[in-house]
């Protein structure tokens, strides 16, 4: 008899937010069961619930048809529900196995039985195919082989149900197909997998249900035989995307940008060079944690840089400083919203003139210019249709979606002559990300430069002219996306031999 958990009637509301809206969900095992749905649709906080991470207002959970509380994630983990989040949770110098025992040790005469956890480990690893290194440390293993612990943590508790949260964000395509098969045989082995992703091929390949999530409810479930990508992408957000522009721009041959065996102290980014046109995007992929964020935050003026120079429109940028990049025309959509490009208890209109205050467009003589201010803020939020469309709602109370339009609205709207995009998309639905990789494209069309860092590919071979790859720090080849693969590319992010018939560096 198939187990199956179901969820009546919840509601959860976040201020005037209604997240969940007496939503019923039922799931059962055997089965891969994704849920997708723009942001704010409801998704992730009604698997938090599940989870007991988040409290409903109201509603019930049954599991076999028996009523159950669950009031914490211990709860849940006692009725065999696990959840591997979109953020690994380890102690990165302790090794595989003590990070996965953590705060279920055996014991044998008061001391910690690592023999015995080791072999139970083991026998997880033959059962469900979900090999890793057990006594290495966890920062000297891959993302695709520190996702694989977080799996075998819950597995370890005995789990039987696994949410699996935007699981491939950070996967190469090749950890991204290991992943698939490790799912396929936690399903046929009994377990109920369900998987949240904005990514939709991917869920057409992984699913035997899935379930549509609009503002709050769920809409409709259906087979993955009985639809297509076109079909789910107008069901979420209740209306067709208009076409997108496939139109190739040439980049000139002017260069804009340039970097020049840019090294910093820590040694994160290796002897980096590359140049950007006018008219041009180019690409940076690779895994997370192999210098991106490091050469991110140096080619903005937030790092310091050990070696090697940054040029833009030939000018040497010697200060290094946010605002004497921002002076020089350097713009950035940060990898990390939250920390560098937003003040959530800011009002939009304030977050719409961060970095650009003392800009005489927008202050005289230490003053502000509030109509100036409010002006520019109103043209944003309709060029960018930001939502709700009040200046002075706080960032706090918006959707990941349109925080991010107030940064690329705020960024882009000053004209730079190069723009740094680091993980433009990442959490945003389907239309919020349709309408930024519209709007890189017509800043390509109007001649800026545009550094797209993203671990996304099919984001990268859809938007940029080339791609440069980094493992290590250093960027180890530069590929022009119409004359490689996924695999080459996931190859070279893994450290794999550079393709020498495809570097082109210009």
């Amino acid at each position: 008899m198939k187990l199956y958990v179901e969820m009546k009637k919840i509601k959860k509301r976040f201020g005037y937010v209604i997240a969940n809206d007496e939503v019923d969900f039922t799931a059962y095992t055997g089965e891969i069961h994704s849920i997708v749905g723009g942001n704010g649709a409801g998704k992730t906080t009604l698997m938090k619930i599940l989870y007991g991470m988040i409290q409903p207002d109201s509603g019930e959970i049954f599991l076999n048809g028996e009523k159950i509380e669950i009031k914490s994630s211990r709860d849940a983990i006692a009725k065999n529900i696990g959840m591997v989040h979109q953020e690994f949770l380890f102690i990165e110098n302790m090794d595989a196995v003590n990070n996965i025992i953590l705060g279920s040790e055996p014991v044998k005469n008061l001391i910690i039985d690592k023999k015995n956890a080791i072999e139970k480990i083991i026998s997880l690893q033959e059962k469900y195919h979900l090999f890793f290194d057990v006594e290495k440390q966890v920062n000297e293993l891959s993302m695709g082989e520190r996702q694989r612990i977080e799996i075998m943590k819950i597995l370890y508790r005995n789990a039987k149900i696994l949410i699996f949260d935007e699981p491939t964000g950070i996967l190469t395509p090749q950890e991204s197909k290991k992943l698939f098969d490790i799912l396929y045989t936690l399903r046929d082995r009994g377990a109920l997998i369900i998987f949240i992703s904005h990514k939709l091929q991917e869920v057409l390949e992984i699913s035997d249900k899935i379930s549509i999530m609009r503002e709050g409810k769920i809409i409709e479930t259906l087979s993955s035989e009985s639809c297509d990508i076109r079909e789910l992408a107008i069901k979420m957000i209740g209306g067709d995307l208009p076409q997108i522009e496939h139109k190739q721009y040439l980049p000139s041959k002017k260069v804009i940008f340039s970097v020049k065996n840019l090294s910093t102290k820590d040694k994160k980014v290796k002897n980096v060079s590359f140049d950007i046109k006018s008219g041009e995007i180019f690409g940076i992929a690779g895994i997370e944690g192999n210098g991106q964020k490091e050469l991110e935050e140096s080619l903005a003026g937030i790092a310091l840089i050990s070696e090697g120079m940054i040029t833009i429109n030939n000018e040497i940028l010697n200060e290094i400083s946010p605002k004497s990049f921002k002076d020089k025309g350097v713009s950035l959509i940060p990898s990390n919203r939250n920390k560098l490009g937003l003040i959530s208890e800011f009002k939009i209109y304030e977050n719409l003139i961060l970095g650009y205050h003392n800009s005489p467009h927008f202050s005289h003589f230490g003053f502000l210019n509030y109509n100036e201010i409010y002006k520019n803020s109103k043209e944003i939020i309709e060029d960018y249709e930001i939502t709700p469309p009040d200046i002075n709602r706080l960032v706090k109370h918006l959707s990941g979606g349109n925080q991010q339009k107030i940064v690329l609205g705020r960024e882009i709207s000053k004209n730079p002559l190069f723009l740094i995009s680091a993980y433009p998309t990442r959490g945003v639905d389907i239309k919020g990300t349709w309408f930024i990789h519209n709007k890189l494209k017509e800043m390509k069309k109007n001649g800026m430069a545009i550094l797209l860092i993203s671990s996304d590919l099919d984001e990268l071979f859809m938007l940029c002219d080339r791609i440069g790859v980094m493992y290590d720090g250093e960027i180890i080849d530069i590929v022009i996306p119409q004359k490689t693969t996924f695999e080459e590319i996931g190859l070279l992010m893994l450290g794999g031999k550079p393709s020498l018939s495809q570097n082109i560096t210009h």
